[in-house]
């Protein structure tokens, strides 16, 4: 089974996306010019976005359960290991008790739920930052430079939106299903990525790869 992230993802939060570009096919016959369905495309580059700021959340918290459900492991990778003992450094001295026996395991969950809990703007830099704050993984490898400028551009849009509302720029339908079909990717690559990743460091997958009947299929505008 792959992640519960990933599930979250396909099953409640891009299907919302679909069904607003659903309406948007169906709304559009008749209709005089695009402008009168900016409502529309506006709502799904916002909801896209959401979409992948809690996967980036939720697969972060799934990735650490993982280790901390695991007696096996008693020890976790450098990089998260260095983010977490400056987190444990901004603590009372008092903290350090709650380290004790395997207790230093559900003070990293604590961890990763106050990191997870003040992420926005699931930019490309934002993104990689967490994910190795919490997991230890530097997923860098799956953002090319191309890749990274779409990213950004998403979530600059969508800020766009957010601030200006009606009078920012609307994004076309085409757009949105091209941000669509591109985060959906995207998630796949991290949810396949942090499996593998769980193996080569813990030497057990944290779940296992998308099978082709799970997977996201890309959609046309």
């Amino acid at each position: 089974m792959s992640s519960k992230a990933y599930y979250i993802f396909k099953d409640r939060l891009i299907s919302d996306v679909d069904e607003l570009i659903a309406i948007h096919r169906s709304s559009r016959q008749g209709r005089r010019g695009r402008h009168h369905l900016g409502h529309i495309t506006r709502s799904a580059l916002i909801m896209i976005c959401t979409a992948l700021e809690h996967y980036v959340e939720l697969v972060c918290k799934d990735y650490v359960e993982k280790i901390c459900c695991n007696e096996a492991i008693d020890r976790i990778n450098k990089d998260l290991e260095t983010s977490f003992a400056q987190h444990i450094r901004e603590k009372p001295k008092e903290y350090c008790f709650n380290l004790t026996g395997s207790g230093w395991k559900k003070c990293l969950m604590n961890f990763v739920d106050e990191k997870t809990s003040v992420f926005n703007t699931p930019n490309r830099e934002k993104m990689l930052k967490l994910i190795k704050e919490t997991t230890g993984s530097n997923l860098s490898s799956l953002l090319s430079s191309d890749k990274s400028r779409v990213l950004n551009k998403i979530i600059t849009d969508r800020g766009d939106v957010t601030h200006k509302g009606a009078k920012a720029p609307y994004p076309n339908i085409s757009d949105i299903v091209k941000y669509r079909n591109f985060i959906c990717n995207l998630v796949m690559d991290v949810d396949e990525f942090l499996a593998m990743e769980g193996k080569k460091i813990y030497n057990k997958q944290a779940w296992c790869k998308l099978p082709a009947s799970v997977r996201i299929q890309p959609i046309t505008a």
